[in-house]
């Protein structure tokens, strides 16, 4: 059950009737063990004689990462993603020559590199040394 709060304060904040001690918002809470423990630890942080603050911060984080360990195996995991069906292309061109496409094809796998030194794909055109259309060649 989630509690809505407008930001100021919640019934969430509100101790039950007759809360006395710990234990009593404990089991108000139904809390499990682990949350228990870091409440208690939480609470009494730097009070205990038999535990410094840094026992007590080391404390919740071992509980706190139990309880992370618990809640992750009982969220169950998204399904596996169905395989996507590729279909075969089919040739869009009306090339003459068997094998070679024209630009627009769908059976055109590499893309067309782009002509960086002023030639175009025209017959007889030279490429110059350094044009990233002869380095894809």
């Amino acid at each position: 059950m989630s509690i809505t709060s407008d930001g100021s304060t919640a019934s969430y904040y509100e101790l039950p009737e007759g809360a006395k001690e710990l234990q009593d918002l404990i089991s108000h809470r139904n809390m499990n063990a682990q949350d228990g423990e870091i409440f208690r630890a939480i609470y009494r942080k730097g009070l205990a004689s038999h535990s410094d603050e840094l026992r007590d911060a080391k404390k919740v984080l071992f509980y706190a990462q139990a309880e992370v360990k618990r809640l992750e195996k009982k969220t169950p995991k998204p399904p596996a993603p169905m395989p996507v069906l590729q279909v075969a292309p089919r040739c869009t061109c009306d090339s003459a020559t068997p094998g070679v496409h024209d630009l627009s094809c769908a059976l055109r796998v590499k893309p067309v590199p782009v002509c960086n030194c002023s030639a175009h794909d025209l017959p007889g055109t030279v490429h110059m040394p350094w044009c990233t259309v002869l380095a894809s060649k």
